[in-house]
């Protein structure tokens, strides 16, 4: 769910302490900015059970870190993340917002406190190097979505800065505590602003959204809502049909048809050498997998994927 905190009011009254002294203007002004300043963040129920003040490491990231183990916004560079990892930096960067918005509440205008805004500016400073690892891990994933949709009119470097912002706002708005990986909903956000550019509309069919779920506004503000809810939400009913199958039959679907973050889709060959099986054993298979999950959309009143 996402937070989205509104301004501040201005406090009417100050304790004598604070006040004592005449104000710093260029400091009561950084009370007044980061007072009308909107924090949004993804909550969690977790946080509010954290007391206010200083976050260690090991509550920001969990006591999976050792003495010798440094931070996970340090273990990788423009490498994708570990699933236990990415989990880890959503969550460590949405705390820190969160406790930023706690810091945001104290203050007061009339009794500027300069250690208050160093404490928030802090906070949100370490929340947005998160931020950055995050949209560096997943930087090549917006190169291999932006390859399918190139054209002359559309190049690829155009695509890439276009896609690079989508990959921002999804960042900033992806849900850590639905379970869900953020490359499958990030890649399916940069497939639905690529193919409304370059005008692909069946690019933009898919499953029927999840009853009760709600979407996650990060593709372009004038595209079509409904069309916009059917396809940002439709990899999580795809996920959940691709639990339903074997490891060997997931495998198979998923490198098919591209469904892994950052991999194109591969033939009936790639797939039989890197399974170590024959072409044809991986075609059955592959066969196989597909009617379970046709028996799976249709009891599901689901729409059944027109590429599949």
């Amino acid at each position: 769910m996402i937070a989205t905190i509104t301004p501040l009011k201005r406090s009417k009254s100050a304790s004598a302490a604070t006040t004592a002294g005449p104000i710093d203007p260029a400091l009561r002004e950084a009370v007044r900015r980061w007072m009308e300043t909107e924090i949004q963040f993804i909550d969690h129920p977790e946080f509010a059970r954290i007391k206010p003040g200083e976050i260690s490491d090991e509550q920001l990231f969990g006591t999976r870190l050792s003495a010798t183990e440094p931070p996970p916004t340090q273990l990788v560079d423009g490498e994708l993340l570990r699933p236990a990892d990415e989990t880890m930096l959503f969550r460590a960067m949405n705390l820190l917002k969160f406790q930023a918005r706690r810091v945001q509440q104290k203050l007061a205008l009339n009794a500027p406190d300069r250690g208050l805004i160093e404490r928030l500016e802090g906070l949100l400073h370490r929340a947005a190097e998160i931020r950055n690892t995050l949209i560096r891990a997943n930087v090549r994933l917006v190169v291999s979505v932006a390859k399918k949709f190139a054209t002359s009119r559309y190049t690829l470097p155009e695509l890439v800065s276009d896609g690079n912002l989508t990959l921002f706002r999804a960042v900033e708005k992806f849900d850590f505590g639905r379970g869900f990986r953020f490359s499958t909903y990030a890649t399916w956000a940069l497939r639905y602003n690529f193919a409304r550019a370059v005008g692909k509309p069946r690019d933009l069919t898919g499953f029927a959204p999840v009853e009760g779920e709600t979407p996650l506004d990060i593709a372009d503000h004038r595209a079509d809502p409904a069309v916009n809810r059917a396809q940002l939400l439709q990899h999580r009913a795809l996920e959940r049909m691709l639990d339903k199958l074997d490891d060997r039959e997931r495998a198979i679907i998923t490198r098919r048809y591209g469904l892994e973050a950052g991999e194109d889709e591969q033939s009936l060959q790639e797939v039989a050498h890197e399974m170590g099986i024959c072409k044809e054993r991986v075609r059955q298979l592959q066969m196989r997998a597909l009617e379970k999950l046709r028996v799976l959309a249709r009891r599901r009143h689901l729409e059944e994927p027109a590429r599949l």
